[in-house]
């Protein structure tokens, strides 16, 4: 599964790069007057300007994994671009006709250093928690022992800022390792280390011609949630003209399978859902209140029930439910619920059939088990089943599981009796993680409410 994201803090970074440089134009403009008593348009030209050139030059590439040095010549590079644009501009234009040349230097002098001020105090603030420990949170293994596997292993290893550790080396040819790192084993031995250890990415620095390996491994680490990342021979780095790529140093790197929630996009995805769920809980609590009365007086027994589910990264974890059963099956085998399951309490039945057992999760989405909406976390024992037949079905849980999503608004909804239709939820699952935005979460909210009370519905 390729696919290609812009993080929002680079939105943001492109936003206030542009709105500072049509500021600073602007508030010059109290002391000298460049354009006159046309600044304000000045400062609107600047920051049009600066929103095309400055994406268009890479300067919103992933430099986590890049030198200052090199970030700073392409912001160099990017404000002289900008500069004589809009110097031609004014030259060229007659509402600019008087404009003072003086005061645009001190402005794009100005301009420049708050630019590298501001990237120079990012790269210190992560250099510090990397330093303390407190983002080494990625843990990475290296597929490969060549000249491309070298200079990657050797860059994390100088770089403690960029939050990633190499638990080791696979497809040694050597038994010293490289850079430090200890040879774990061959390259048939990764995909298993990978699920066993929880590994966070995959780094493939094979040579271009092992092309049956890379595809062998890309299958089998498919089963796992581990990122997946190709390090191109040498030869290749120059050819490689792909929107996926990240950069460490000056080494191109193709991004295969990754996550959407990552840096910012996971605070805010945190927030949204502490948001929705905290509107939607003041709305339904009169039901949250009626439905555990109904339950006691109808049945014995609990009112909440919880199961076992796979959540993000494929860790266990216990999803809340209101008791529509006359049993209580907790534990890691159950059997799936059918229509007319005659398990089913008189109460149960109706509660179901409208998902109200599902509100008790709006609990899980607080406690930061589940998101509302996300892929739905399945039976770790239909998980386990299905898991070799379904290549890719673990991506799936490279996101937290969601109370709704794509697969239960098209079609997918019911027993999952068979693997084509588990297939085509997993498909929707997947194309969810391709699309995600705040505001592609709050459609699915939205047609999910409209289509709560649909009495064709089935079960789950």
């Amino acid at each position: 599964m390729t696919r290609h994201y812009e993080p929002l803090l680079i939105t943001l970074f492109r936003l206030s790069d542009a709105l500072l440089a049509g500021l600073l134009f602007y508030l010059l403009s109290f002391r000298v007057q460049p354009c006159g008593r046309y600044s304000v348009e000045a400062a609107v030209i600047i920051i049009l300007l600066t929103m095309v050139v400055f994406p268009y030059t890479d300067v919103y590439r992933s430099w986590r994994h890049s030198s200052i040095t090199d970030e700073i010549k392409i912001i160099a590079l990017n404000c002289f671009i900008v500069f004589v644009l809009f110097f031609l501009f004014i030259k060229f234009i007659y509402y600019f006709q008087y404009f003072i040349y003086t005061p645009l230097l001190y402005w794009i002098t100005i301009w420049f250093v708050i630019l590298v001020l501001e990237r120079v105090f990012i790269r210190t603030f992560l250099r510090y928690y990397g330093l303390h420990g407190r983002n080494t949170k990625k843990r990475v293994v290296i597929v490969g022992t060549g000249t491309a596997a070298e200079k990657l292993a050797r860059w994390i290893n100088e770089s403690p800022w960029s939050g990633t550790k190499i638990e080791g080396i696979f497809n040694g040819t050597t038994k010293t390792g490289i850079e430090g790192h200890s040879i774990l084993g061959s390259y048939e031995d990764a995909p298993e280390y990978v699920k066993q250890h929880r590994i966070d990415g995959v780094y493939i620095a094979l040579p271009a011609n092992h092309t049956s390996k890379m595809r062998w491994l890309l299958h089998k680490l498919a089963d796992s949630t581990a990122s997946v990342y190709l390090v191109p021979d040498i030869f290749l780095t120059d050819f490689i003209q792909s929107s996926n790529i990240l950069y460490i140093g000056s080494m191109p790197i193709l991004s295969l399978i990754d996550t959407p929630f990552c840096g910012l996009n996971v605070v805010l995805k945190r927030i949204e859902d502490i948001v929705y769920a905290t509107l939607i809980l003041i709305l339904i609590s009169p039901l949250m209140i009626i439905i555990p009365m109904l339950i006691k007086m109808t049945s014995g027994g609990p009112v909440i029930f919880k199961q076992w589910r796979y959540g993000l990264d494929g860790k266990h974890i216990l999803v809340w439910k209101f008791r529509t059963m006359s049993v209580s099956e907790d534990g890691y085998e159950f059997r799936q619920a059918t229509h007319q399951d005659q398990r089913f309490t008189k109460i149960g039945a109706i509660i179901r059939k409208y998902s109200l057992d599902e509100l008790p999760q709006f609990i899980n989405v607080f406690q930061g088990d589940m998101s509302i909406v996300g892929p739905r976390p399945h039976a770790i024992s239909m998980v386990n089943k299905y898991r070799k037949q379904i290549n890719g079905s673990m991506l799936r849980h490279k996101i937290k599981p969601g109370i709704t999503g794509f697969a239960q608004l098209y079609a997918t909804r019911g027993v999952v009796d068979t693997i084509e239709k588990l297939q085509k939820r997993i498909d929707y699952d997947l194309q969810y993680f391709r699309e995600w935005s705040l505001w592609l979460d709050t459609k699915i909210i939205i047609k999910t409410v409209f289509t709560l009370f649909d009495r064709r519905r089935e079960v789950i």
